[in-house]
């Protein structure tokens, strides 16, 4: 093992990555057990060490181990786990981080476990093993009649013996988890939510990982991988329980998406009142009894006052981080962030000012803590609603769709399809419906989630599958049509990638006004989509109605969190009354319309039934669902808006783990979709 660190720009294969916070003798421990890590042949690594504004013997803790280790550190000033991350993540010089605590031991085959994994598994990017309590003490009575409850508590992670693939029941924590540097780089950890000082809050690590398994990302848990943490003797008792059930339950407010309004810290007050009720009814059932009560009561207490103070924790900053800022010299962006002025902010993105530039306090300028997410959503929608400069020439057919769409929203394009290319289509989509409903014959394919592959929804009346392309191949050729393929790019000013492809049957029935068949929009700053009739459509049948105009306002992003609209609130907003456009056609017809305007379905018990088939186009890849291509040609599949949903990982193959759209969780990670958004826009790569 080498004494000194390698030079901070030398890329080495491992960085073991610690964040800490005055646990100085603890730290101590933890480099000590580092230094008797056995590291495989060739292997390079260093430790780094990020002082969270320690106020102890840390800095000649680190000093003392500075020969020892090839050992650098970091100092980050702003208190707080989650900003301490994302330093380490900023300034690590490796293909691999090896996440650790400052009380946690690691035995001496750890580093090589890990490696023999990625090894083992090169289409992983991540792993984590597990973690048992070292209990410097002995354990009271009650905590060892209660430990199957409270082990968690104290740090313990252990999911059995099997290596197994992660995913939503199986998530590593934090003291023992491995994650590939460059994947690490585009995701930043939540500064709402991690270890505060003395607040117990949690929860960043978990959430990080649940973004990846939603992304598709592939990890694996490593059984032999363990670790200790230690456990002082002064944390055995009731009152370390109740703070860190207190912590949970402001954990659990904090990762809201927005901040409680006063109408649902009312309606959380009630319901935390009804839920204690009803633990107070089942305590004498429960295994833990008075124990899982207060658990429970200290956790709604936690969420109750957790939800009172998020304004405050969501909308930081204010007249004194601006006053900072302009004293500091900062960047242009870093005052514009301080100012709330996202559209300067954009402006000053597409003309190139670096969104990763730290100022002399290691800020940058767009993350979280100096901006909240609806000013990361406001430069989100800027972005996204300026069109880019990269879309190749229209053809003379294409330019009057193109016009109409852009002021409409909504453009009726008919006779691409050839008569053959409508009866193959026709034909897939037939049997696809003929092979769900044996499914649902014998009790299979009934609706469960919106992100499953196919299924039949009772609610709706409607067959659905949402990999279309694998019945219907023919579809993925219209995508790449001269004229489909030019508008869709030339609307986006960019490569317009396809992200979903969808199916779907309507059985006639009663006018229905939930879900879909409701005013709304989809949840997205800008989204192209195409709409495929396999039946004739008039004007008493199952037809869509479309609010022309509408795909040009703007929302907020509360209300992309409830999408419901209204003809009322258009026409306030727009200033003119607004005109319906009812998609009435012929089998083979193509819609074209920006999902962003408001839109609804129409159900009548007595029209026809009706058949149709969607595409979705996008330049932001952050929700691509997959889609099976086997069936379609190569010279197709080769076409570069098929690409990465032929290769994404199918949606519909993992647990269903959404609260909000998927581009809306991915918020506070800035590197999945804002380089994107700024490429687009032939700026960055």
């Amino acid at each position: 093992m080498k004494a000194n660190a390698p030079n901070r720009r030398t890329l080495v294969d491992y960085t073991v990555a610690i964040c800490t916070w005055n646990r100085a003798d603890q730290l101590a421990r933890t480099l000590e057990e580092l230094g008797n890590l056995d590291i495989p042949q060739g292997v390079t690594w260093r430790v780094l060490v990020i002082d969270n504004a320690s106020t102890d013997a840390t800095p000649e803790v680190l000093e003392k181990f500075a020969a020892r280790l090839p050992l650098e550190h970091l100092f980050e000033p702003r208190r707080g786990k989650s900003f301490a991350l994302n330093r380490a993540t900023r300034n690590v010089s490796s293909r691999w981080i090896l996440w650790t605590d400052d009380d946690v031991l690691v035995p001496a085959d750890w580093l090589r476990t890990y490696h023999k994994a990625v090894q083992t598994w090169p289409q992983c990017v991540y792993f984590g093993g597990p973690t048992v309590a070292e209990l410097e003490g002995p354990l009271p009575a009650w905590l060892q009649a209660h430990w199957s409850l409270l082990s968690g508590v104290y740090g313990e992670r252990d999911l059995g013996t099997e290596t197994r693939t992660i995913d939503e029941k199986c998530l590593p924590w934090g003291a023992n988890f491995a994650i590939r540097a460059d994947v690490q780089q585009q995701y930043q950890f939540n500064t709402r939510l991690g270890r505060q000082g003395k607040r117990r809050l949690s929860g960043e690590e978990n959430e990080l990982c649940r973004q990846l398994i939603r992304d598709g990302k592939t990890g694996m848990w490593l059984p032999d991988a363990q670790v200790r943490h230690c456990v002082p003797g002064s944390a055995l008792n009731r009152r370390f329980v109740y703070r860190y059930f207190l912590g949970l339950g402001q954990t659990m407010a904090r990762k809201r998406l927005h901040a409680a309004e006063p109408r649902q810290i009312v309606r959380l007050a009630r319901s935390t009142v009804a839920r204690g009720l009803r633990y107070i009814q089942s305590r004498f059932t429960t295994p833990h009894g008075d124990l899982a009560l207060a658990a429970s009561a200290f956790t709604f207490a936690g969420e109750f006052i957790g939800s009172l103070n998020s304004h405050r924790q969501v909308h930081s900053g204010g007249r004194e981080k601006l006053q900072r800022v302009q004293q500091s010299g900062c960047s242009p962006l870093h005052v514009a962030a301080a100012q709330r002025d996202a559209q300067a902010a954009v402006d000053l993105l597409l003309d190139g000012h670096d969104w990763r530039l730290e100022d002399a306090s290691g800020r940058t300028p767009l993350e979280l803590g100096e901006v909240d997410l609806p000013f990361l959503h406001d430069v989100r929608q800027g972005l996204r609603r300026t069109r880019g400069s990269r879309a190749a020439p229209l053809t003379e057919a294409a330019v009057p769709v193109l016009e109409t769409l852009e002021k409409n929203g909504i453009v009726h394009v008919p006779g691409l399809l050839s008569s053959e290319q409508l009866a193959d289509i026709r034909a897939g989509f037939a049997a696809f419906v003929a092979q769900l409903d044996r499914r649902v014959a014998r009790g299979e394919g009934i609706f469960a989630h919106y992100d499953e592959e196919e299924h039949w929804w009772p609610n709706d009346a409607a067959h659905v599958t949402n990999n279309a392309f694998k019945h219907c191949p023919q579809l993925a050729g219209l995508t790449c049509h001269p004229l489909v393929g030019g508008v869709a790019d030339a609307y986006f000013g960019s490569l317009a990638h396809v992200t979903r492809a969808v199916g779907m049957r309507y059985q006639p029935m009663q006018t229905r006004s939930n879900d879909m068949f409701g005013w709304h929009h989809d949840l997205e700053d800008k989204r192209l989509k195409m709409m495929v009739l396999l039946s004739d459509v008039g004007p008493d049948d199952q037809t869509m109605s479309y609010i022309e105009g509408s795909h040009t306002l703007r929302y907020e992003l509360q209300r992309f969190l409830r999408n419901a609209a209204s003809v009322e609130e258009c026409e306030a907003r727009m200033g003119t009354p607004p005109r319906v456009r009812d998609t009435i056609g012929r089998a083979g017809d193509i819609f074209l319309f920006d999902s962003n305007g408001v839109h609804r379905g129409n159900r009548r018990a007595n029209a026809d039934m009706r058949d149709a088939l969607f595409v979705e186009f996008c330049t932001d890849t952050s929700d691509i669902w997959g889609a099976d291509l086997q069936a379609v040609s190569v010279e197709v599949r080769a076409e570069a808006r098929l690409a990465l949903i032929d290769a994404a990982p199918r949606k519909w193959q993992h647990r269903a783990t959404r609260n909000a759209p998927a581009w809306v969780e991915s918020l506070p990670h800035l590197g999945l979709w804002l380089p994107a958004a700024i490429a687009a826009h032939g700026r960055g790569s």
